[in-house]
Order: C-alpha cells, then structure tokens, then sequence
C-alpha cells in the first residue's frame, strides 16, 4: 500500500466551493481509477483554508501510471488547481 498526501491552499472564503468540487472529483474521478484502497479529505484546524487529500492505492504503479499518466489527472488538476 502507498499513501499519497497533498496539501492545497485554497483562496479565503472559496472553501465551500472548493468542498463541492472536490467532493464531484472524488466521486467522479478518484474512486474510479484502478487500485485506489481509500480517499480523505482533512480541513486544517489552524489553517482552515489548507485542505490535505489522503488517497491509499494498492501500489505505487496505480498512482504514477494508472492516474498520473493518465487523462484523469488533467481532470483532477483542473479541480484542486494544479
């Protein structure tokens, strides 16, 4: 098992929409994709506009390979900014 952590600044005051999308993203992009265990999304107590995204995948060829050389991770990029 790999853990993946990113931590994304969002603008003040953009955080519900930032949960909204991010949320779609998860649903509709994440959880489909080959090896994916689980996926968290953690709001920072002391910076509440810092989310940290937790996705688990079964190896690290399902993360480097099957999302990031994949269309998927444009989708995604276009949701949490990248």
């Amino acid at each position: 098992m790999v853990e993946e952590i990113a931590f994304l600044p969002i603008i003040e005051g953009k955080e519900a929409e930032f949960e909204e999308a991010i949320g779609r993203g998860i649903n509709e992009i994440i959880s489909k994709l080959s090896g994916v265990i689980s996926i968290n999304l953690r709001r920072g107590v002391e910076s509440p506009s810092t989310y940290a995204v937790l996705i688990q995948w079964e190896t690290i060829e399902d993360h480097t390979v099957g999302f990031v050389q994949s269309p998927a991770f444009d989708e995604w990029g276009l949701i949490v900014g990248s």
